[in-house]
């Protein structure tokens, strides 16, 4: 998506893009549940196959949002219509519909990178992006490896990124990096960066360097809240003012072991 493209977003209420995961677990969950009875028991499979297809898109395509939006209103409109035949059910099978909504909802926030909202621009020198990292979520001793999906559109890129991590000690240059091209960066924890997690939540710091300019700037993908500890720019209200994303996590990932 272009720059202009991406400020076109700007209108888009952000409550309902923040609701609407949510929206969607929940249709999922009655419509795994196949709540239609007698005639319409046909329908049972309508909204599974619906969210199958939706998947398999996924898959072939790539996570973009965007391919998934037409469908929407179809999967929601399933969802509803489970809604009354869901309230004369037994008890005992109403109830696996809010487990399964629940069960759902844990392991989407396992695996929150299908959550990527809409692109984040670093589109300048000396912008300085802070994302916090919870006490605890980075792995307790190493090796251990974070990747972060930062990255630049252009190839060979030319806009510089340097992180740091707590008391401004350097843990990445993409000066430094011979894998520029990959759509994230991929830095080896030191043993005090997973000491100091261990004890309380700690913070990197994203600093653009040189060479940006109109073509030439970094894009993340921005996980909404509440899903994941948000990011901050410092200077701005909004996490990225040029593609108008308020707030946001970055989309970010450790494990244990060598890169």
């Amino acid at each position: 998506m272009t720059p202009a493209g991406r400020r076109s977003m700007r209108g888009r209420p952000r409550s309902s893009r923040i609701a609407a995961p949510f929206l969607i677990l929940a249709a999922a969950a009655l419509l795994f549940c196949f709540p239609f009875r007698g005639p319409e028991a046909g329908a049972n499979s309508a909204g599974p196959l619906l969210l199958l297809a939706l998947a398999g898109q996924d898959l072939v395509l790539g996570p973009n949002p965007r391919y998934v939006l037409p469908a929407l209103p179809a999967l929601l409109l399933f969802g509803a219509a489970a809604l009354e035949p869901w309230k004369k059910e037994r008890v005992t099978r109403r109830l696996a519909a809010p487990l399964l909504f629940a069960g759902l909802t844990v392991f989407l926030a396992s695996a929150r990178s299908a959550l990527d909202w809409q692109w984040g621009m670093i589109e300048s020198s000396r912008v300085r992006v802070v994302q916090p990292i919870p006490k605890g979520s980075l792995p307790r001793r190493g090796p251990a490896t974070l990747h972060v999906r930062i990255a630049s559109p252009l190839t060979p890129p030319s806009a510089q990124l340097e992180i740091f991590g707590p008391g401004s000690r350097r843990l990445y240059s993409s000066l430094e990096d011979p894998m520029r091209q990959r759509p994230y960066v991929t830095i080896p924890l030191p043993d005090w960066v997973l000491e100091a997690n261990r004890a309380e939540p700690v913070e990197l710091s994203f600093v653009s360097q040189a060479g940006y300019g109109p073509h030439s700037y970094l894009l993340f993908p921005v996980i909404p809240p509440p899903w994941s500890t948000p990011a901050r720019r410092d200077g701005s209200r909004e996490l990225s003012p040029a593609s108008g994303v308020s707030a946001g996590s970055l989309d970010w990932w450790a494990h244990e072991g060598e890169p």
